[in-house]
């Protein structure tokens, strides 16, 4: 099963930079907002596929406009109009290669009647998307009925559901969407929410998985069987306050861990295997450290630091006398092949976790985490206590994986290195009792 989230987090940010941020948090593919709305950050809709493209990641579905949805149920040339608003966006996905679109049968709690004046224009958007090679999907609102009546009225094949999770708990509690409609479901909006709380006026705040009240525990089965190739989430940074401090590049790994969590990914790492170092590996282990750290921390550090740091702690010589200093270096062989490492040291009362780094590509696939189920394994093996390391402050998507982890933050310290450089970092901890 793959993975894919909105392309809009909440914040304002250039859409070819939020693209390459949830690319690196390990995420397959993106949905789309189909409208010129936000025009400066995103561009033209119309280029938003190829950019995606480029980036490395599928677009899974668009997102019609909705605000003026309730005309159609309406009499009158206006409603005319808007459905031939929305005809035209649908054959703009066809063109673009657009395959899925996410169309609401209604907004909020006063809709306008269910009549056949409005059955029709839904009957009409259905078969505009099939004509153009677009699925459409009606999704789950705050009355869920205005669904049930469109995909009776629709032929059947025509349409398939958008199943959002946030709404059905907090607008229709009552229903159970997923199971109703579980193979009709051809793309998800997953995200949580407190449900039907007095206390909350806005109910739909779009959280990550586990930030709500949803219980997840029982739709993981449902989700992991459902028709469908891709769980996409929909949620937003800045509805709540919950998210005011992070990153987007936190919320985005946390994101795709919360995503793993609700998949259990046992088969996308199937492959990973540990393999110990030995000196001779040394000069794998100093290309790897080349390659990745010049990449990762490109945003972070200059260059000249960079290469400071690699050639007096990463290169093969630094590293063949770490090993003499009980050092221990670990591969990630992904696939049979080497994709990158992590080095432990046993140090005063804990053991120091010097070095944890992943290819680009392979982040965000839970592979951390099975390397941290090892790392504890050791630090108890050796009798150990804690397991500590130190991350360098501005390094947002490491310590988003971090504190997911389970870790927190010890204090900060600064360390001149020499040069004229020095590592300004937190120190994280974490109990192995």
């Amino acid at each position: 099963m793959q993975t894919a989230i909105f392309s809009y987090l909440g914040r304002d940010i250039p859409f070819s930079d939020t693209l390459h941020m949830i690319k690196d948090a390990g995420f397959d593919g993106v949905m789309l907002w189909w409208a010129d709305q936000n025009f400066a950050f995103n561009g033209k809709k119309e280029q938003m596929p190829e950019l995606c493209e480029k980036a490395g990641l599928r677009v899974i579905n668009a997102h019609m406009p909705f605000s003026q949805i309730n005309l159609l149920w309406e009499d009158g040339p206006a409603g005319d109009d808007y459905c031939t608003h929305l005809c035209n966006l649908l054959q703009s996905c066809g063109q673009c290669g657009v395959p899925i679109a996410v169309v609401h049968p209604s907004r909020g709690y006063t809709p306008p009647p269910v009549n056949d004046t409005g059955l029709n224009r839904f009957k009409k958007l259905a078969d505009t998307a099939g004509r153009a090679g677009v699925r459409i999907a009606f999704e789950n609102l705050n009355i869920p009925a205005y669904l049930d009546a469109v995909m009776q009225a629709v032929p059947a094949g025509q349409a398939g559901v958008c199943y959002d999770s946030g709404h059905n708990h907090c607008f229709s509690p009552e229903r159970n969407i997923l199971k109703e409609y579980h193979h009709q479901i051809i793309t998800t909006h997953l995200h949580d929410n407190f449900g039907p709380h007095p206390k909350f006026e806005k109910r739909d705040l779009h959280l990550l998985p586990l930030d709500g009240t949803t219980d997840w525990s029982a739709q993981k089965a449902l989700l992991r069987t459902l028709p469908v190739d891709t769980l996409s989430l929909e949620v937003e940074m800045d509805r709540t306050g919950l998210y005011t401090d992070w990153t987007p590049e936190r919320f985005l790994h946390t994101a795709r861990q919360r995503l793993a969590g609700l998949l259990d990914e046992q088969p996308r790492s199937a492959g990973l295997r540990f393999i110990k170092a030995e000196l001779r590996d040394v000069h794998t282990l100093a290309g790897l450290a080349d390659e990745i750290w010049r990449q990762h921390f490109g945003p972070i550090l200059s260059q000249e630091q960079i290469g400071y740091m690699l050639d007096r702690f990463q290169s093969a010589d630094a590293m063949t006398g770490q090993m003499a200093d009980g050092y221990q270096y670990y591969f990630f062989e992904i696939d049979g092949v080497r994709q990158g490492y992590f080095g432990i040291q046993p140090k005063d009362d804990g053991l120091f976790l010097s070095k944890l780094y992943l290819r680009q590509s392979q982040r965000g696939h839970g592979y951390a985490r099975q390397a941290f189920g090892l790392i504890r394994q050791i630090a108890k093996d050796l009798g150990l206590h804690k397991i500590w390391l130190t991350v360098n402050i501005h390094n947002d998507s490491a310590i988003g994986v971090y504190k997911a982890m389970g870790m927190h933050i010890a204090r900060s310290e600064v360390t001149d290195i020499g040069r004229g450089f020095v590592m300004d970092d937190y120190v994280f901890e974490m109990s192995v009792d």
